[in-house]
């Protein structure tokens, strides 16, 4: 989906969900669906019991990119870090191991950060 929405937009097609979601491909436009369909939204009265709140017009947007972000740094070090373990296992030498090692706890660093 990603690589779709950088082409489209390299190409200067300015691509929206609308377009995602008349995409050829049914896989995108399923992931379309899934993406811009929510079965839940919050109620009208949350802004007239919490005065001041503003919850329904607050721009949320920032916080949910760092955290997919968060999520995507992580879920990739758990990889790499599961890729190294592999390798660990399968090296006979002594200085490639050693040098696995000291990747080993370098990504065990950043995922305890």
């Amino acid at each position: 989906m990603f690589n779709e929405y950088k082409k489209q937009y390299e190409a200067g097609l300015e691509p929206t969900a609308k377009s995602l979601l008349y995409h050829e491909d049914k896989k995108h436009k399923g992931f379309g669906v899934l993406v811009t369909m929510f079965p839940y939204e919050l109620s009208q009265r949350w802004d007239e019991k919490l005065e001041n709140m503003n919850i329904l017009n607050r721009d949320t947007s920032h916080m949910d990119v760092l955290l997919s972000v968060s999520f995507f740094k992580l879920k990739k070090i758990k990889k790499m870090f599961e890729q190294n373990q592999q390798n660990m296992e399968r090296s006979k030498n002594l200085q490639e191991q050693m040098s696995l090692i000291e990747i080993h706890k370098h990504l065990k660093g950043w995922r305890l950060s």
